[in-house]
Order: structure tokens, then C-alpha cells, then sequence
């Protein structure tokens, strides 16, 4: 028996249902069937399409209306979990996009059924729905003696969750919040309360105006907050913290003294002059950063030469979004200021997100006098790689004071094709281009060539990248 119960444990739910119904020696396994795992592809509602490079295919039959799928779900998850014994589950996965009108009571008995002391990871995401209709996550099921006392993973996804002031659980160990409707009193309180917390994720919690952990978190290692549009104030104290992942520049932070993040990444989701931000606020606030990853989609200004530095930073990471044409162009020289203050870097990377054709081009047959900044060396710069490289005259200037002024560099690759692009190249496939990228990418290479190529020292490996002849052009 226990070697039936090894192998239905290893089986994926579907085929270990199959053979439960066929041999009573699995029957009895499956009733202690470890993973309970619930989505469209496992309840039948997509499939694979042979002869199809897409792995999963909707099926979506006239006959088979909204209504009429979401009552097959809700039927064939209680099926499953009623012939469950509620025994030995380790994994329960509930993904209920297809659900919106399921009833609270049913969500309430499932959870109540299948959480016992064992479970170890619990996922429920559900549709989104007006504030006052989401479902109530019950923080009941959360306590050491439903079972949340060995729960080590925790997802919840577009609910309710309001936790008592003594909900904690003692196993967990990565918490991911998103669009949860929840107070940071009441977060900061069960964060305080789950003291084996390492990982913690939250994004789209609206109601979250100041997160403040009132206790010091010895275990958290990597902490993401984004998309929380009400968000002020993030104060807690997490020594061994490591990676900070967030995307609201305005907030106040505060964590901890001396900061022990090393890996940051800065999205500028709607926020404007992100890049600005990372180099005049980041290195007083965050001053131990050695990789530092920054995304903007909308850089209004010029990014400002400052005294203070990143005296550990290493690796740099830079995606610029230039997809509004109304925008003023980027100064992509004044990139010089992160190098200027970053010492040790070794590696840096530039992506530009482009698809027209620029109006600011260095011109064709004049000579043009390229701007320098004030003289100084990176001296342990080795890897520059610069994707959606333009024809513009301020990335000229940056690249060849790039190729002047860094005596450790050993190779830099200059990439003509769009960073969007390049992520289905990435994946075997050519992306149909817009004309004005398909032209500014020629033109980018007659600007490497004229300007660029003569300054590459013979010890540096020139990598120049261009659209391949396979790419075609869309309107």
C-alpha cells in the first residue's frame, strides 16, 4: 500500500482520478492524494492541439456557454473533493478565473474540508469583482488547528482577507497578496506573527495606505510591493533582506539600518522620470545596492549628474520606453551620471523600446562634434549591450564614451532590432516589424559604422546586431 501511495503521488491528478476508478488499491490512495491541483487544463476545459505549436488551445463550444462552464467547474471540483477524504493533502490549487457567481459557502467548505494539519501550499485565485462582492477569505482556516500551522506557501488572489490580530502561521515561509483587499494594520500584524516568513510579494492592495511591521522580521529575504496606489509608508526591519522589488517611487521607505538590500528592481509603471529617481534618491536610501534593475515608461527629463554615488554597485540594468512619439526624446548621454557614480560596475545594459523611425538622427554626411563628459575612467566596466540601439546623436555620444573611457571593457554589443522584438527572437520566431523600426534599425547600423567602429579598441569584441533578412514589415 505504501508503495500504491508513492506512485498516485506522483501521478498528475487526472491520471491518478483515472486510476482510482479502475483498481481499489489506488481508490484507497486517492482518498490521500497529496496534490490538488485545479485549473483549466486539468478540468478538461482546454486542451492540447496536435499539430499546434501552441501547448494549450481554449475550447470554446457555442453550445458550452459562460454559465454552463463555471457550473461544470464548480461540479467537478466538489465531486473530486467530496470523494476526498481530506487526508494528506500537501498542495491545494484553486484556480477559479472561470467562477465569478460561485458561492462563498461552497469556497468555505472545500477550504474546510481539504486544510488539515500537512498542507503545506495553498493557491486560491479568483476573478476580479466589484469591491464589496469578493469573496471573504475565512482566516479561520489559517490557525494551528484547522491547519495553518503547516502551511509553508500562501496565495491569495482577488478575495477579502481580514486576519485576526493574534493569525499567524508559524510555517510560512512566502505570502503573495494580489488585488487582496486587506489594511496594512492588519498585514503588518500577521507578518509580525508568521516569524518564518522569507519571501513576501504584494501588488494591487489598494487599501494598503502605510505597511508597517511592528516587530523585527528575522527571515525575509526578498519583499516585492508594486501597484498599490494608495501606498505611503513602507517601514520593517529585515537585516537579512536581499532582493526589493517596487514600482511606487513616491513612497517613504524604510528598512532597516544598515540597508541590507543587494538586488533592487525599480518599475516606473505610470509614474513618470523613474530612471531620475533611481539615481538621485537611490543610493542615499539603498546605499549597499550591488545589482540594480530600472524600468521606465515615460523619461521626461535628462538623468542628472550628483556627488553621491553607488559605491557597490555592479550590475545595471536600464529599460526605456520610447513608444509615445509625443514625448520629448530621451538624452540617452546623461546615462554617463549612473556610470560616473558606480565604480565598480561591471556590467551595464540599456534596452530601448522603440518603433518608429527617429526624427533626432545624428545627420547624414555633416560632421557633427560629439559632446564629453568631465574625464573619468570605469575602470571595471567589462560588458556593455545596448538592444533597440538608435541613430540618435546623444546614444553616439553615449557609446563612444563608453568605448573612451573604459580600459577594462572586453565586449560590447550594439543591437539595431526592438527589445519586444528580441523576445520572441529569443524564443526561435521573427516578429513582423513597423516599418519606422525596420528603418531606424538601418539607419542605426550606417551610424555604428561612420561614428562608432573606429573607436572600438582592437582588445574589445564588437557584437553588431541587426534585423535578419527573415524579419518582415507590418504597417
Amino acid at each position: 500500500m505504501d508503495i500504491l501511495r508513492h506512485m498516485c503521488s506522483l501521478m498528475p491528478l487526472k491520471d491518478a482520478a483515472r486510476a482510482a476508478c479502475v483498481s481499489r488499491g489506488f481508490l484507497r490512495c486517492w482518498r490521500h492524494y497529496p496534490n490538488l491541483i485545479f485549473n483549466s487544463q486539468i478540468l478538461g476545459l482546454i486542451r492540447n492541439e496536435l499539430g499546434s505549436d501552441a501547448e494549450e488551445v481554449p475550447l470554446y463550444d457555442s453550445a458550452f456557454k459562460v454559465d454552463d462552464r463555471e457550473s461544470y467547474v464548480v461540479n467537478k471540483i466538489d465531486h473530486i473533493i467530496q470523494n476526498h477524504s481530506g487526508i494528506g493533502v500537501k498542495v491545494l490549487k484553486l484556480r477559479l478565473f472561470l467562477c465569478r457567481n460561485i458561492s462563498s459557502a461552497v469556497l468555505d467548505k472545500w477550504l474546510e474540508t481539504v486544510i488539515k494539519p500537512g498542507i503545506e501550499e495553498l493557491s486560491l485565485e479568483m476573478s476580479s469583482c466589484k469591491k464589496g462582492t469578493e469573496y471573504n477569505f475565512p482566516s479561520s482556516v489559517l490557525s494551528n488547528k484547522a491547519g495553518g500551522g503547516t502551511i509553508q506557501s500562501l496565495f491569495l488572489d482577488s478575495c477579502t482577507f481580514h486576519p485576526t490580530v493574534t493569525l499567524g502561521c508559524n510555517s510560512l515561509t512566502s505570502l503573495h497578496l494580489c488585488a487582496v483587499h486587506i489594511f496594512g494594520e492588519e498585514l503588518g500584524q500577521f507578518l509580525s506573527n508568521s516569524f518564518a516568513l522569507e519571501r513576501l510579494v504584494i501588488t494591487n492592495c489598494s487599501d494598503i495606505i502605510q505597511l508597517k511591521v511592528p516587530c523585527l522580521m528575522r527571515q525575509p529575504k526578498h519583499l516585492k510591493v508594486t501597484k498599490c496606489q494608495n501606498l505611503q509608508v513602507i517601514e520593517m526591519d529585515a537585516p537579512k533582506l536581499s532582493t526589493f522589488i517596487y514600482g511606487d517611487v513616491g513612497v517613504h521607505i524604510s528598512l532597516g539600518d544598515p540597508l541590507p538590500v543587494k538586488h533592487i528592481l525599480l518599475m516606473g509603471y505610470n509614474q513618470p522620470n523613474t530612471i531620475c529617481y533611481a539615481r538621485t534618491k537611490l543610493p542615499s536610501i539603498m546605499s549597499n545596492v550591488e545589482s540594480l534593475i530600472v524600468s521606465s515608461n515615460n523619461e521626461m527629463i535628462s538623468t542628472p549628474m550628483v556627488p553621491i554615488k553607488f559605491l557597490h554597485l555592479k550590475f545595471l540594468e536600464i529599460y526605456l520606453s520610447e513608444l509615445l512619439a509625443f514625448l520629448p526624446s530621451y538624452d540617452f548621454f546623461s546615462l554617463v551620471s549612473f556610470l560616473d557614480a558606480s565604480p565598480a560596475l561591471e556590467t551595464f545594459i540599456l534596452h530601448v523600446a522603440q518603433r518608429r523611425l527617429r526624427r533626432d538622427s545624428i545627420p547624414d554626411g555633416e560632421h557633427t562634434d560629439l559632446r564629453r563628459a568631465p574625464h573619468c575612467l570605469h575602470d571595471k566596466l567589462q560588458n556593455v549591450t545596448i538592444t533597440g540601439f538608435n541613430s540618435t546623436k546623444s546614444m553616439i555620444e553615449l557609446t563612444s564614451h563608453i568605448l573612451q573611457n573604459a580600459p577594462s571593457l572586453k565586449c560590447i554589443t550594439l543591437d539595431t532590432a526592438d527589445l519586444y522584438d528580441k523576445d520572441h527572437l529569443a524564443m526561435g520566431e521573427c516578429t513582423p516589424m513597423m516599418r519606422g523600426g525596420i528603418l531606424e534599425a538601418r539607419k542605426a547600423v550606417e551610424a555604428i559604422r561612420r561614428y562608432i567602429v573606429e573607436k572600438v579598441p582592437s582588445c574589445v569584441e564588437l557584437k553588431l546586431l541587426e534585423p535578419c533578412s527573415e524579419c518582415h514589415i507590418i504597417e
